[in-house]
Order: C-alpha cells, then sequence, then structure tokens
C-alpha cells in the first residue's frame, strides 16, 4: 500500500493540505480499506478540505465510501465511487451483473469450485467472469493450477448492497453457508490423517468464508451447527494461531446453547478448553474440561473421556497438583486401554510421562514418551507425531540428555514448520533456544528466542512470553548485558503473575541469577522492578516487530 499512501499524500497536497506524520498510520489504513483504488483515494481525498484523515477513517468505518463525492471538475459517472460502479454495471449484461452480484456472498474469494454451487455452470460462464475481470469488478488469481477469483472491498460493498435490494441475499447466504459448513464437517476427519497440511492451507484460504459462514449460522438460531463448525476444526484454529478467534466463537455458541444435543454442547467445551489451554489459560481451561467430562461420561463416550480425564491431569500439573494428576491419569489409562483406543492411550501416557517426570523418575517418563510416539506414528498423523517428539524433546531435556532432547526438537522443530504449525514452531524454538543458551551459545540462541517470543505474542500466550523473556534476560546476561537482563525478569515476572517458576526459567536463573545480584548489588531489586512496571511490550516490541517483519 505504499504506493497508494504516496498518491493520497500527493493528492492532499495538491489541494494545498499537508499531512501531519501522526496521521500516517490513518492514511495507511484508509488506503487499506480503499485496496489501494487510485479512483477511490481520490474521491476520499477531496474530503480533507473539510474533514482531517482520523475522521474520513471513521466514515470507511460507517460505509460512507460509495457515497463520498470527489471534485466538481470530475464527469458525473466519477463523482461518487457508487456512481463509478453503477456506470460500470450499466455496460453489463443482466447475466454478468446477477453473476457479479452472486459472487460478493463470497468473503475473502472463492475457487471456481465453489462459484460453481452457487451458480448456473453454463457456457458462458468463464467468459463472463474474463469480462468482469477486465471491468476491474473481479480479480483473478492463479496458483498451483487453481483459479480464485475476488473482489476489492469496496466493490464487494457495493455488489452486496444490490444483492439485498434485489431480494437474492438471504437465499445465497443460505447456500454460501450450507457449502462452508460442510467444508468444516469434512476437514475434522481429514485433520487426522496424512493429509492434515493441505487442509490445513485450505482451511487458511478459506478462513474468510468460514468466518461469514460462523456469523450468519449464529444469526440465523443455528447455534448446533455453529458449535459442530467450530470445534470439527479445533486442529486447525490451534495450529494456525487462531485460538482467541475459535474461544470468541465458541463463547458466543455456548451463550446460546441451552437447547443443544448433550454430543454437540460436550464437544464445544472440549474445543474450548484446548483453545484455552493452548495459550496457557489453565484457570479457563479447567471448569470447561470438567463440564466437558461430565457432559462425556453421561453420553457414555469412552474416547472422549479419557481424553478429558488426561487433560484435566495436564491442568493438575500447572497448579502443583501432583497426586491428582497421576489419579486421573490411571483413571483414563483404564478406560483406554478397555478401549482399545491407540489415539485415547497416546494422550493418556503422554499425560503420565510428565507426571513421572515432575515425581524425578526420568526413566519411566521417557519410556512413556517412547511408547506414545511409537503408537503415533502407527497412526499416520503428523499432527500428534509433531506433538510426541515434542515432549519427548522435553522429557529428555528434564533428564539432563541435551543431546537427545536436541535431536528430537530438530524433529519437531522441521515438522511444525512443514505443518504450519505456529504453536508447536514456538514450542521447539523455544526448547532449542533454551539449550543453546544453557550450552553456552548464546549468539544461537538469540534469533530462535526473539521468533518464539514474536509467534507466542500472536498466539496472545502470557505464560508462554514469560518463559520466553527469561531466556531472552540470559542471553542478555551472557553478553554481559546485566541491567538489560535484569528488566526482561522483571518483565518476566509481570507477565507471569502468580504462576510458579517452571522448570525452564528455574535452570536459567540458576544459571544467571546469582551472577546479576553480584554484579548489580542493590540495584539488581530496583531494575528487576523497573521491568516490570516498564513490561514486555516497552522492552522487547522493536525485536518484535523486526522478527515479524523478517
Amino acid at each position: 500500500m505504499a504506493d497508494a499512501s504516496e498518491l493520497f499524500t500527493e493528492l492532499a497536497a495538491a489541494r494545498g493540505i499537508v499531512l501531519r506524520e501522526d496521521t500516517l498510520h490513518s492514511i495507511e489504513e484508509i488506503c487499506r480499506r480503499l485496496d489501494g483504488l487510485p479512483l477511490a483515494i481520490e474521491l476520499v481525498a477531496s474530503r480533507l478540505v473539510v474533514l482531517p484523515p482520523a475522521h474520513v477513517l471513521e466514515a470507511l468505518s460507517q460505509g460512507l465510501a460509495l457515497e463520498m463525492e470527489g471534485p466538481v471538475d470530475l464527469p458525473e459517472r466519477q463523482r461518487t465511487l457508487g456512481a463509478t460502479l453503477e456506470w460500470s454495471y450499466a455496460l453489463l449484461s443482466d447475466r454478468q451483473r446477477e453473476l457479479h452480484e452472486t459472487l460478493a456472498v463470497f468473503a475473502g474469494g472463492c475457487s471456481l469450485t465453489d462459484l460453481r454451487a452457487l451458480v448456473d455452470p453454463g457456457p458462458g460462464l468463464l467468459a463472463d467472469l474474463e469480462a468482469l475481470v477486465a471491468w476491474s469488478l473481479l480479480r483473478s488469481d492463479v496458483a498451483d493450477g487453481d483459479v480464485r477469483v475476488s473482489m476489492l472491498d469496496t466493490v464487494r460493498e457495493h455488489a452486496l448492497s444490490r444483492l439485498a435490494s434485489s431480494g437474492r441475499l438471504d437465499d445465497l447466504q443460505r447456500r454460501h453457508g450450507e457449502r462452508f459448513l460442510g467444508l468444516a464437517v469434512a476437514a475434522e476427519e481429514a485433520l487426522e490423517g496424512p493429509d492434515q497440511s493441505s487442509w490445513f492451507e485450505r482451511l487458511e484460504l478459506e478462513l474468510d468464508n468460514i468466518r461469514a459462514t460462523l456469523d450468519w449460522l449464529l444469526t440465523s438460531g443455528r447455534v448446533e451447527d455453529a458449535l459442530r463448525a467450530v470445534a470439527a476444526i479445533n486442529r486447525f484454529w490451534r495450529a494456525h494461531g487462531h485460538m482467541s478467534e475459535a474461544r470468541r466463537w465458541l463463547s458466543l455458541g455456548l451463550g446460546l446453547a441451552d437447547e443443544v444435543p448433550i454430543d454437540v454442547h460436550a464437544d464445544a467445551l472440549w474445543t474450548a478448553a484446548q483453545q484455552a489451554s493452548a495459550q496457557s489459560d489453565w484457570q479457563a481451561a479447567e471448569p470447561l474440561l470438567e463440564e466437558a467430562l461430565a457432559l462425556f461420561r453421561r453420553a457414555g463416550r469412552g474416547r472422549e473421556t479419557a481424553f478429558s480425564l488426561s487433560a484435566l491431569g495436564s491442568v493438575s500439573l500447572q497448579s502443583g497438583e501432583v497426586e491428582r494428576a497421576a489419579a486421573l491419569g490411571e483413571e483414563a489409562l483404564g478406560i483406554a486401554r478397555e478401549l482399545g483406543d491407540e489415539r485415547a492411550l497416546s494422550a493418556v501416557l503422554n499425560m503420565l510421562g510428565e507426571v513421572r517426570s515432575v515425581q524425578g523418575d526420568h526413566e519411566q517418563a521417557i519410556a512413556h514418551k517412547e511408547e506414545v510416539l511409537a503408537l503415533r506414528r502407527r497412526l499416520d498423523d503428523p499432527s500428534l507425531v509433531l506433538n510426541a517428539t515434542l515432549n519427548l524433546g522435553y522429557a529428555t531435556f528434564q533428564s539432563g540428555d541435551l543431546e537427545r532432547a536436541r535431536e528430537a526438537l530438530e524433529e519437531s522443530l522441521t515438522v511444525a514448520e512443514n505443518l504450519g504449525d505456529a504453536l508447536h514452531t514456538a514450542s521447539a524454538l523455544f526448547l532449542l533456544a533454551e539449550l543453546d543458551l544453557l550450552g553456552g551459545d548464546p549468539a544461537a540462541a538469540a534469533p530462535r528466542i526473539r521468533q518464539s517470543f514474536a509467534i507466542y505474542t500472536e498466539l496472545g500466550s502470557d505464560r508462554d512470553r514469560a518463559d520466553c523473556l527469561v531466556v531472552l534476560g540470559g542471553v542478555a546476561a551472557a553478553n554481559g548485558a546485566f541491567d538489560e537482563a535484569t528488566r526482561l525478569m522483571g518483565a518476566a515476572d509481570a507477565l507471569r503473575g502468580a504462576a510458579p517458576l517452571d522448570l525452564f526459567e528455574l535452570k536459567v536463573l540458576e544459571r544467571y541469577g546469582g551472577e546479576l545480584e553480584d554484579a548489580l548489588g542493590e540495584r539488581f531489586g530496583r531494575l528487576r522492578d523497573e521491568g516490570a512496571r516498564i513490561g514486555a511490550e516497552a522492552l522487547v516490541a522493536p525485536v518484535v516487530h523486526e522478527t515479524l517483519a523478517d
């Protein structure tokens, strides 16, 4: 959008308006809202005579782009963007107008396959699409041999308005919603198989259409279908870092879920708990898991009962309730073995391995993790293999076998990056950075821990960000930047809150904490308090922005 912002600034200057530097963000957002369309920018820039950029942006937020008038010396058809689009419409055939309006129901574009499901796929379809592209009413992108068509937001706004006026909008929204509800439901099984990477990509590509579908389902009172759709793509929300969004949809749906079937309600609660756990929000996860467990028991769903017991065990470990975690794990293990369910068994053994690590029985912990990895390799489920290799890395790290830990974590990182799994990528990077730091290589640790922190920032996981800040502090200490290191430790304290220090923080603090206190003396406490007061954003934001830009 740099060219669009430059055009906007030039048009303002031509009218004798000098834009201040503090308005640049508003100008960039205005150009983004207008899709960089030169005519739209010219029309909107003309309003600077009476409105500052922030007020223009507010008008655009209220959907007034199409009505904004341009300079009086423009032809009548170019006095407003709406008039320009109407003039373009007058040159189209009836079939082309109908096609264009139908396309507006897709959010973020669509494939030709999805388009054909909503329109008459007659012999003239491709020619009509080409005409719409030629008139700049449609964009066409070709990637990997597939064609995807989409509209600029301002053009889509106009087409939706016409669609609503024609009385066709409700029916098309219903058909669109049914199609993408079907996509979400079909994804559930596919996301457990070997093709999950391509399904992750497909769901990301269609995320705007899925959002539109969820919004339509909820506003239409189809709460059951909305909850079913969100739960069906549980893995996608976590792998691609959309946990906060999934939690919002589930919160909306669960607030209306009084009369949905018990299975749908239970799956929605389970999904909400998993999204919360992925953000280390254990306080929110626990009651969701308790309620889901009760419903799974009532419904006689053994596999999900074992999963829920295991997940509750993991939450219990986070609060130091080791005996409760072990008891929950043993109950879940009995259910999984009785069912002969390898997926459930792998989840339970994974959690029991965590219990054994906390209890100091590292040999048994590693044995559990190795059995989990073997089970999951047989299931031909890349995401579960990824999780298993990461957890084996954790267990071997805790046992002190750092060479084996690095081997497992390197495999985890490769698989996570291939799957586009943000959550596991951040975890693997964090652990590898800690290994680098404790192994005496802060230069290797620095880029990894910065990238991990950046990802966790996007994922909204403050507890994991606190871990990253401690390692960042260790890197600074290893480089002799003691003031910076101590402030980072203080910022980690603020993010961690009342949660206890974990193993990874303790190892860094054991290595560098005493050195920092000895070097700084009475300044140590003041600097640590200062870091807590300043906070992570001010201390690390420049690093995060650079990392995300790379």
